[in-house]
């Protein structure tokens, strides 16, 4: 659905601009949409996922350098 509106708008974009498409003009539109979308929905779950393990990392590397040599006071010799 969302592909189809990338494809309307650019169609839409183009009449406002007084360029007048071809049926071939407004079919290339809307196919190329698609891979045009795909790419955005790619390249924005690759920033999401890239941040999370950056995230991920930048804890444990955080929690190995703050929390070394730490103690747990609550727990017996036989424990620690």
């Amino acid at each position: 659905m969302i592909p189809l509106a990338l494809g309307y708008l650019s169609q839409y974009v183009r009449g406002l601009l007084g360029k007048e498409l071809s049926s071939d003009e407004v079919l290339a539109t809307y196919l190329a949409a698609y891979p045009i979308f795909l790419t955005i929905v790619s390249v924005v779950a690759g920033i999401i996922f890239a941040r999370k393990a950056v995230d991920n990392w930048r804890d444990s590397v955080r929690d190995e350098i703050y929390l070394r040599g730490e103690v747990l006071h609550n727990l017996d010799e036989g424990e620690r």
